[in-house]
């Protein structure tokens, strides 16, 4: 037999591929129609007189092509053994209370139909629509309250290791009560104006109590939501399946199966496409978008991504303890290069932390560190640290490599001996959690529409400590007060007031604001970019 063949019979039988991909890859090597019972017979099924005529009226399928593996479908546990593209499992088998409407960062019920503010600002009242887990357990206030207090007590049996978002979602928060089965009340200390945005974060949706109950730690294995997609299957780094819910509160999905092919190679998985293996590619290469674009068979889907890399400066690590040093970096750094050789233009040049589109952007920062070597080499002359040995660590994956090396070009240029180091993503998160690096090369995809979620998320002191050296109680201070200011004009200017003492201080390195694209078949519709990276199934249809 065709070793080809061979292999396809293994991927079927596996569940690798659908009924319909098994057929036409078959008839593309050459099996006659007369063959394939057969060959569906050596894969464990035996197909009767109707089966190939069933297979025209197959699920519609959707197979998406990812970089990166599923890391945990425990919504609340992340980053433990690196991120992975959780937020397209997140966003498809869960809900939160509210939600981003599909496309913007504009809140919309989800779980809760409506809720309540009081006058002062301290408690939200939630009321919440029928619906149910994908095991039949009825979403109740009770259920709301157990998701989130497994996050803030770390004694409840459900406190798994690897919680990661309760400092940024629920730091102001004193009180969470189920008033009766629907009605949920949230009371805080004070009256952060981010409690909403934070509870659509994709991490805070909810699962079902009767699974966490049942499955206790092994819960990551049988993932059980409300969303319009249940789990069916997982291989580690190798694919994630989900099919329809039937009883989705917003009606079921038009596309029945959804299954999320780990790709780590741009490249591979371009081709894949190309060749059917895949119906889409969550992300494409920048210099291969003219070519998807300018193929019939093929759509680009790209829109407004909200997300900012950066370089972290670990001030626990000379020279980067000197501020010169850290000035030097920023002024040595050609941000215009990499919007070119990495991104072919679909970049914007880095300003400040925030990224635009967002309230506390300002293009004006652009201007603070402009690319000045001369500058950079006499800060460094003045701090007596040329010729010094630094590494700059990074990811494997996608463009971090190539971007490692303009960077490390740079850096050589104005003096500074720099050695790359590249980890795959959970070594490098486990590396700089631990304040190993000297130099990180990194981003920040933005978890909710709101500036806090990187100003208080990366440069309050606890996380700012621990991954730059940093601290500074001024930043601190404008940022908590940002996070109950009403007035957007007054937040504003809380938010680039921080912004400029970061800049003063250099710990952080803004490279640039990437944009994103995915690459589908032409008959794929509905599909839109999030601007916080998610990738939303439940209005997607599958046509010609």
């Amino acid at each position: 037999m065709d070793e080809r063949v061979e292999a396809l019979v293994m991927d079927f039988k596996a569940g690798r591929c659908t009924r319909r991909q098994f057929m036409r890859k078959a008839l593309g090597f050459g099996v006659g129609v007369a063959a394939l019972p057969a060959l569906f017979e050596m894969a464990g099924e035996r197909p009767g007189p109707s089966t190939l005529p069933a297979a025209a009226a197959a699920p519609r399928t959707l197979v998406a092509g990812i970089p990166e593996g599923i890391s945990n479908p425990d919504p609340v546990i992340l980053g433990a053994a690196g991120y992975g593209d959780i937020k397209v499992v997140h966003n498809n088998i869960n809900e939160g209370i509210v939600r981003f409407k599909t496309g913007t960062v504009s809140l919309e019920p989800s779980l809760a139909t409506s809720w309540d503010i009081s006058p002062d600002g301290l408690s939200y009242t939630f009321h919440l629509r029928p619906a149910a887990f994908h095991d039949g357990t009825p979403v109740t206030a009770q259920a709301v309250k157990l998701n989130y207090e497994r996050q803030i007590d770390d004694k409840n049996p459900y406190h798994f290791q690897g919680i990661t978002y309760t400092e940024i979602v629920f730091s102001n928060v004193s009180k969470i009560d189920a008033l009766d089965a629907t009605t949920l009340r949230i009371t805080q200390t004070r009256p952060a104006v981010t409690l909403l945005p934070n509870l659509a974060l994709f991490a805070e949706g909810i699962v079902s109590p009767t699974a966490l109950e049942k499955y206790g730690k092994d819960y990551a294995m049988h993932p059980t939501g409300s969303g319009p997609y249940k789990f069916d299957r997982w291989t580690k780094g190798v694919e994630f399946a989900v099919t329809a819910n039937d009883k989705y509160w917003g009606g079921r999905p038009s596309v029945d199966r959804v299954i999320w092919k780990t790709v780590a190679d741009n490249t591979v998985r371009l081709e894949q496409l190309r060749t059917g293996e895949l119906d889409l590619t969550t992300l494409l290469d920048f210099k291969d978008v003219p070519a998807v674009r300018g193929d019939k068979r093929f759509k680009v889907v790209s829109g407004t991504f909200l997300a900012t890399q950066y370089l972290l400066l670990n001030q626990h690590k000379p020279p980067l303890d000197k501020k010169e040093v850290r000035q030097a970096i920023q002024f040595a750094v050609n941000k215009a290069n990499i919007q070119k050789v990495t991104f072919y233009g679909s970049y914007t040049v880095g300003a400040g932390p925030v990224p635009p589109g967002l309230l506390g952007y300002d293009k004006s920062l652009e201007d603070v560190y402009p690319h000045t070597p001369a500058k950079a080499k006499a800060l460094l002359q003045q701090a007596g640290a040329g010729d010094v040995a630094i590494t700059l660590l990074h990811k494997t994956e996608g463009v971090w490599p190539e971007e490692a090396q303009l960077i490390q070009a740079d850096l050589q240029a104005i003096g500074l001996k720099v050695s790359l180091q590249g980890l795959e993503e959970a070594a490098f998160y486990s590396k700089i959690n631990a304040s190993e690096h000297q130099i990180a090369l990194n981003d920040w995809v933005m978890d909710t529409g709101d500036p806090d979620n990187i100003m208080y998320s990366v440069f309050s002191t606890k996380r700012a400590r621990q991954r730059m050296g940093y601290e500074n109680p001024e930043v601190d201070k404008l940022n908590t007060d940002a996070q109950v200011e009403r007035n957007p004009d007054k937040r504003r200017d809380l938010y680039l007031k921080a912004s400029r003492m970061i800049l003063a201080d250099a710990p952080f390195v803004t490279l640039g604001y990437p944009q994103r694209a995915m690459g589908a078949k032409a008959g794929v519709d509905g599909l839109l970019v999030g601007p916080l990276g998610d990738v939303v199934i439940r209005g997607v249809k599958i046509g010609s």
